[in-house]
């Protein structure tokens, strides 16, 4: 079982276990300013790396994409899931729209990826890339919100169900769509938090946690780590 231990700043628990083990590969709630920043609650997985300089507020990082953002270092893999608390801030459209998680680069093979990002002002958006026999079939899922409100946001892609889903869980909508061709694994770009790596997504947003599993996880399993997300938010006062 992967473990996830804490370093100290949780008041309700010395020795936190993550409620959703299977297939973590990065972990990390941003309660705590610069010292915890870098570092990755999962067990034996590498720490995040830092382009820019972020600033914080009470239980988040500030980051912008393409400027001042983390580097997880983990690959894409056929099924994931991406989950965060999150907001966007500013616009939320156009190329000013914020990646809360993705490899994101282009709309072409080896670069469309997977991410989770403000879709427009009133819905958000998780994408993967597949392939249509050497055509980039690009899919995504999109449920209604407003982005820039904190939330509980997450995109599951299951390989094996051939589908994207996206779930703004703080306001309980949710939105599928199916993936009719093989997933395009050929961008090997890792998945950065608060960016992706195109200039058409360049805006802001605030982070309080983000998780990235190399696996489909359930709703049973996105559920505790709403939960858990949900007590630690409230420590600094953010209603998800």
């Amino acid at each position: 079982m992967t473990r996830v231990t804490t370093y100290g700043e949780f008041s309700f628990s010395a020795d936190f276990r993550s409620p959703a083990p299977r297939g973590a590969r990065y972990f990390n709630f941003f309660r705590g300013g610069s010292g915890v920043l870098l570092r990755n609650l999962v067990k034996g997985q590498p720490a995040a790396q830092l382009a820019g300089t972020p600033t914080f507020g009470a239980g988040f990082a500030s980051l912008k994409s393409q400027t001042t953002y983390l580097d997880t270092v983990a690959a894409e893999t056929a099924s994931m899931t991406f989950y965060c608390v999150a907001r966007g801030v500013g616009s939320s459209t156009g190329t000013t729209r914020p990646i809360f998680l993705g490899n994101y680069a282009a709309s072409a093979l080896g670069s469309a990826g997977v991410s989770l990002y403000p879709n427009n002002a009133t819905t958000i958006g998780g994408s993967a890339g597949t392939n249509n026999s050497g055509a980039l079939s690009f899919v995504t899922a999109t449920a209604n919100t407003s982005p820039n409100n904190w939330s509980f946001y997450s995109v599951v892609v299951d390989d094996a169900a051939d589908l994207v889903t996206v779930r703004d869980w703080t306001a309980g909508t949710v939105g599928t769509m199916a993936m009719p061709y093989a997933r395009d694994l050929t961008n090997t770009r890792t998945i950065r938090i608060g960016s992706g790596y195109a200039s058409t997504f360049a805006g802001n947003c605030d982070i309080n946690c983000a998780g990235i599993h190399t696996v489909a996880l359930n709703d049973n399993e996105l559920t505790q780590v709403y939960a858990r997300a949900q007590a630690v938010a409230a420590l600094d006062g953010i209603t998800i």
